[in-house]
């Protein structure tokens, strides 16, 4: 099921659109951001027109905008202090088996098989490019948009493959921090924070 409340997110807090792009609605994240909304709204987000309705509740009344975008600040802060412990476990697995003298064989298959795909996804859209004639010309445009939506894919975990490996960069690095001090902060009441915010 697609996400229905991403054009809601997309006016609120947008720099959550790209975590829920491709989410499933009955996922973890998308049962938070649907209680988030509902909590803030009073609006049941799931109802047909659930998500328009919120929307302009939120628009009509500046104390419930505020708590929407507290409560979806305190839902993207959860989700990115889970990928933050996920990597931090990753990382300890990958420092377990360096001092036991082996290697994560299965995360060098799949970063070997994301740069043969690269290769391949490139090759083929060269091939394609030279069979490309007036009568196929639609069939080769669409196979060519295909291939380069899936090759990003690829060479996007190929970067983060290697932020991985080589660690990232400073400004990173930084927001990692700050992301692991506020994850140890524990709960914060949202919407205190996000007027302190308003207040700096």
């Amino acid at each position: 099921m697609a996400f229905p409340l991403l054009p809601l997110v997309a006016a609120v807090a947008p720099a959550l659109v790209s975590r829920l792009a491709g989410e499933d609605a009955g996922g973890p994240l998308g049962a938070a951001v649907g209680a988030a909304v509902r909590e803030a709204t009073g609006v049941e987000p799931g109802a047909p027109g659930g998500a328009e309705a919120a929307l302009a509740a939120a628009r009509a009344d500046a104390q419930v905008m505020a708590t929407l975008k507290a409560r979806l600040a305190e839902v993207a802060l959860e989700r990115s202090a889970a990928e933050l412990a996920d990597r931090a476990d990753a990382r300890a697995r990958d420092v377990a088996l360096a001092a036991q003298g082996a290697r994560g064989r299965r995360a060098d298959m799949m970063l070997a098989a994301a740069f043969a795909a690269v290769v391949g996804i490139a090759l083929v859209m060269f091939l394609l490019s030279l069979s490309k004639g007036a009568e196929n010309s639609a069939l080769v445009n669409t196979l060519v948009g295909f291939l380069t939506g899936i090759g990003g894919m690829f060479a996007r975990n190929i970067g983060t493959a290697f932020d991985f490996e080589f660690g990232s960069s400073r400004s990173s690095r930084e927001k990692d921090g700050r992301l692991a001090g506020l994850a140890a902060r524990g709960p914060v009441d949202p919407l205190e924070a996000f007027r302190r915010q308003l207040a700096e």
